[in-house]
């Protein structure tokens, strides 16, 4: 949760501000695209609680599970293999930096709850 959180609030807002001289492919389209991935894996983590917390775990946790770490996974890689290294050229480390910084005085404003829960 403080992961998304840290990236709603911090990260993506900052990208968002310069997308206009962004090196492609960051682009609206693409950061919108990442933000229905943060929506779309609360929601398999949301499916997940309700099939496990009713009880025995109903049949479909497994396919939910697979989803979500399917989901999960591709998602980590994007990040990693071209949100990172572009947002880099985009901001400077001196900038990134300086939000790690301002997240971290901040973390406790982080919810307790996922933010894209339906």
């Amino acid at each position: 949760m403080l992961h998304a959180w840290a990236e709603d609030t911090f990260y993506y807002p900052v990208i968002r501000q310069n997308l206009s001289s962004a090196p492609s492919p960051l682009s609206v389209s693409y950061m919108d695209h990442l933000d229905h991935e943060h929506r779309t894996i609360d929601g398999y983590l949301d499916r997940l609680e309700g099939e496990v917390k009713t009880g025995p775990p109903i049949p479909t946790w497994l396919q939910t599970y697979a989803l979500f770490a399917k989901g999960l996974l591709a998602h980590m890689k994007k990040e990693e293999e071209e949100l990172f290294p572009l947002s880099e050229k985009l901001l400077g480390a001196d900038r990134l930096e300086a939000i790690s910084q301002e997240l971290e005085k901040r973390r406790k404003e982080a919810p307790a709850v996922r933010r894209h829960t339906s």
